[in-house]
């Protein structure tokens, strides 16, 4: 089963953070005096001394500094929903406004039509043909510009 990108990177964001939570799992640390008598911590025991092996304590963080994994990932998702939301909102503009265009162009092809001969054949809804009287023409004539001034603006 092929998992889409966005699952794909959901699980890396995930893993990466996981990642610091696995710091208690980490390599083991000395503490011993140093050649002057200082303390010395290290991960390596020193060859020629005694060293005391210690536990090192990360410090907690509080969740107001640090956001939660699951906190990342639905903050990750909810920014993905808005790009995809973005994107199918412009992709709607465009096929709106390509509908417009079309409409404009054939109000204004109506508008000819109507303003051509008056003895000109139009075709009806069930698609005979007929002579407009003066009073369906100008009828026409009027839907017409008044589509040109809706679609063409």
């Amino acid at each position: 089963m092929k998992k889409s990108p966005r699952s794909i990177e959901k699980l890396i964001i995930f893993a990466c953070l996981l990642l610091p939570s696995l710091s208690g799992f980490s390599a083991p640390a000395f503490k011993y005096s140093g050649e002057h008598g200082e303390t010395v911590y290290s991960q390596t025991p020193p060859k020629n001394s005694k060293a005391e092996r210690v536990t090192v304590k990360s410090k907690k963080t509080s969740n107001s500094a640090r956001p939660s994994a699951v906190e990342v990932l639905e903050k990750f998702t909810r920014d993905n929903d808005d790009k995809q939301r973005a994107a199918d909102k412009a992709t709607e503009e465009k096929r709106l406004s390509a509908i417009k265009k079309k409409n404009c162009a054939t109000a204004k092809q109506n508008l000819a039509v109507y303003e051509g001969p008056t003895n000109r054949l139009v075709k009806d809804s069930s698609g005979n043909y007929k002579r407009l009287n003066e009073e369906e023409r100008q009828a026409n004539i009027k839907a017409a510009r008044k589509n040109i001034k809706e679609f063409c603006n």
